[in-house]
């Protein structure tokens, strides 16, 4: 299955077209003919943030493009069609990126790669230093069972957080309700009793101005009422001038006092007549009535006006909306406590189900791990490492979380009995194997289309490097693999090799066959491609003439 990587104007390559046909290839050069810039292609296809000065010096513009063949069960390309993938890096930083031509964004061009490309550089070997990346390479490499397992407890997890965080999101509620309407209970009742409507407060104060003005009118014709008719104890003007006339009455003739008497007969009733039907209408019973309503009127003005002030609103429409919304939130605040208790018990049984899912998601991780350390020792020792023991630790934690209540740790022994943290024993070349061995064991299902290895024999020489050469190449038959390297023996087993050399300021990537590639070994083995005694040597491990090493070899292509 094959691929085509195109380059432009990136790092020290200012244009290449590379088609890797073969399962194990080898990209070797000199050190800074560019092949990180090969790497650096790769990474930027896989996803990986750009910047500037990943451009070829002078440039304004960088582009890489891959052109693969499809994928079964990818949701992101589902035509049959080869697959397609284009970057374009710009020194303004306005980067597009194109999956079959169509622009797309880094993160589903990073989602789509992941089945196709991997790249494990000397900076991956860090992975295996971390105890997260180390659960994560245990959970991946622990198969189908490990991984149900595990999504069973996320699942179980999730939902425990997701009704954990409901509940906070109630109590906090709760508390604001408590909070905002603390004198509701106490405020609604008297809301209740005003019978309120909308404008009501501009009505009731045109009432009270109608009936004080009422009152005040009351309370006058009142006094002019007593000062004509009287009391019991005090005259009126009626009697006053009724004892007027009889005295005047003594001073007239008799027949001139008749007359002046009956003068007065008339309208002395007429007065007292009026007087009466004066008091009907503003009598002091009148008087009381409307006092008692001006009285109950200013009782229930001052009501309204207290509780606007208690509540900071002036209008009545929001003393309704008030009403309505508080109603509403004790209503929930007395319904929430049933709710919250049910969801307590909810959260509880989770718990406990989360618990026993983590239980047993450890007995599997044990399992597995016991499985998978041995697999990755018995590699190990076919890397030239036979005295060594891998282990993997599962020890358990207090706190559940979303990958379960486990430590995984991975751990060295050169005896078989003084186990330690391979970040505390492991060298460089060790941790190179292995990243390798977990390669190995890894199932295949797991393994994306192409690996790419650089200069991951770091730290190795003679058998060692020859025995990982040779994983390498097993490994090949799972996925392809783009091997880095400086090392002659790891290049001299690849089925396919590209030449990466600096002519000038430009870099040339060239596939050689042949006598090229002895060259290319030759160069590598002893640092003069010409030199016979290289030459000669080069032949023999590109035929597999390997003493002690009974194996078979590509040819020299």
């Amino acid at each position: 299955m094959s691929c085509e990587l195109g380059i432009r104007n990136i790092g020290g390559i200012t244009q290449a077209d590379i088609s890797f046909s073969g399962r194990f290839i080898a990209i070797t050069g000199e050190s800074g003919a560019g092949k990180s810039s090969v790497v650096r292609a790769l990474e930027l296809l896989t996803g990986s943030r750009s910047a500037a000065g990943v451009l070829h010096a002078g440039t304004e513009q960088g582009e890489v493009c891959l052109a693969l063949e499809p994928l079964s069960g990818n949701p992101t390309v589902t035509s049959d069609e080869p697959v397609l993938v284009r970057r374009i890096i710009s020194a303004s930083g306005k980067n597009r990126t194109y999956i079959q031509d169509r622009p797309a964004t880094l993160s589903t061009l990073e989602q789509l790669m992941k089945q196709y490309v991997r790249i494990q550089s000397q900076f991956a070997q860090i992975q295996l230093l971390n105890p997260n990346d180390q659960m994560a390479i245990l959970d991946a490499s622990g198969g189908q069972s490990l991984q149900l397992l595990k999504n069973d407890l996320v699942s179980l997890w999730t939902k425990a957080v997701a009704l954990e965080r409901k509940i906070r999101d109630i109590q906090k509620r709760r508390a604001e309700i408590e909070k905002i309407y603390a004198a509701a209970e106490r405020i609604l009742p008297v809301l209740s009793s005003l019978n309120l409507s909308p404008g009501c407060e501009t009505e009731w104060e045109t009432t009270r101005l109608e009936l004080q003005e009422r009152v005040r009118n009351m309370r006058h014709a009142s006094e002019y009422i007593f000062r004509l008719a009287g009391g019991k104890s005090e005259p009126g003007l009626i009697d006053e001038l009724e004892r007027t006339v009889r005295s005047l009455c003594s001073v007239f003739p008799e027949d001139k006092a008749r007359e002046f008497v009956a003068a007065f007969d008339d309208g002395i009733p007429f007065m007292r007549t009026a007087v009466r039907y004066a008091e009907q209408e503003f009598g002091s019973r009148e008087l009381e009535v409307a006092e008692a309503a001006l009285e109950e009127h200013e009782r229930r003005l001052g009501a309204l006006r207290k509780v606007m002030r208690q509540l900071n609103r002036n209008t009545a429409e929001s003393l309704l909306e008030y009403a309505r919304t508080a109603t509403s939130e004790l209503s929930w605040l007395s319904s929430s406590v049933g709710e919250m208790s049910s969801l307590n018990d909810e959260v509880l049984d989770l718990k406990k189900n989360t618990s026993k899912a983590a239980l047993a998601l450890r007995e599997e991780r044990r399992r597995k791990a016991k499985e998978i350390g041995a697999k990755i020792s018995a590699t190990l020792h076919e890397l030239a490492m036979p005295g060594t023991v891998f282990r993997i630790d599962v020890e358990p934690q207090e706190r559940i979380r979303s990958t379960g209540a486990d430590m995984v740790s991975f751990m060295f022994s050169s005896d078989g009995e003084r186990f330690l943290p391979v970040q505390k024993v492991a060298s460089g070349g060790e941790l190179s194997r292995l990243l390798l061995a977990v390669q190995v064991v890894m199932p295949e299902s797991l393994l994306p289309d192409t690996l790419v290895f650089d200069e991951v024999e770091a730290g190795l020489g003679g058998q060692a490097a020859l025995l990982t050469g040779l994983r390498l190449r097993d490994l090949s038959r799972s996925c392809r693999i783009i091997l880095i390297t400086h090392e002659a023996t790891l290049a001299s087993l690849a089925d396919q090799h590209f030449l990466v050399e600096r002519i000038g300021s430009e870099t040339d990537i060239r596939e050689v066959y042949g006598e090229e590639r002895i060259c290319e070994i030759a160069r590598m083995l002893s640092g003069d491609p010409n030199m016979r005694e290289a030459q000669d040597h080069a032949r023999k491990i590109l035929l597999g003439e390997r003493p002690g090493l009974q194996q078979k070899n590509g040819s020299l292509n």
